[in-house]
């Protein structure tokens, strides 16, 4: 029986996730929490085989932000990273961060319940990006940032005094992004991410 700690803040579809694994004799949900801050001392604990944790939780704290520590102290525990988040940069970052698999919201139960036995059987599981996300995921994380805030609606000063740099170091940025994703604008790169759905803008 594979013992698994979920993080979910919202409740419906925590207890939905929850009560679906536990109708299966493979799995048993020893305990559900809101928020990925309580997930360490948990572990430490009550321990578990997986933890299958949504990215953002409750009072707006990210779990790429824990994973790492949790991976660290606890290297036996299974890291499952899903959201309902169009970001592309969440699945990598994830990845970086010590996390064992990553998925997204979208699939059905009984694909999770086959992910959540190939990653304990040792199997790392991600999607596979297109070539247009591996473009944009060659961006460092300042020029991410940057990119991010463009495509809110920030103009060039905005995004210096938000990121605390420079007008010129934002400028060298924009040339970057350029470069890499062989747009000649970032208003017309910035409406492909948006329309494509290639960045979350929350």
């Amino acid at each position: 029986m594979i013992n698994i700690l979920i993080v979910e803040d919202q409740k419906l579809l925590l207890d939905g996730i929850a009560n679906s694994l536990s109708m299966d004799n493979d799995f048993c949900v020893t305990r559900k929490l809101t928020n990925i801050c309580d997930a360490y001392n948990e572990i430490k604990n009550n321990g578990c085989d997986v933890l299958l944790t949504d990215i953002c939780t409750e009072n707006n704290n990210n779990s790429l932000n824990y994973i790492s520590e949790i991976k660290k102290s606890f290297p036996e525990v299974k890291i499952i990273v899903m959201t309902g988040l169009p970001d592309i940069s969440y699945a990598e970052r994830s990845r970086e961060n010590g996390a064992d698999s990553f998925i997204y919201k979208n699939i059905s139960i009984e694909e999770m319940k086959t992910i959540i036995k190939s990653c304990v059987s040792g199997y790392k599981i991600f999607p596979t990006p297109t070539p247009q996300e591996s473009t944009l995921n060659s961006l460092t994380k300042q020029e991410m940032k940057v990119l991010k805030l463009y495509c809110q609606g920030y103009d060039r000063t905005e995004i210096g005094d938000i990121l605390s740099i420079s007008v010129n170091s934002v400028k060298f940025h924009i040339r970057n992004i350029l470069s890499k994703t062989n747009y000649s604008s970032m208003s017309r790169l910035a409406i492909y991410i948006i329309h494509n759905n290639l960045i979350s803008l929350e």
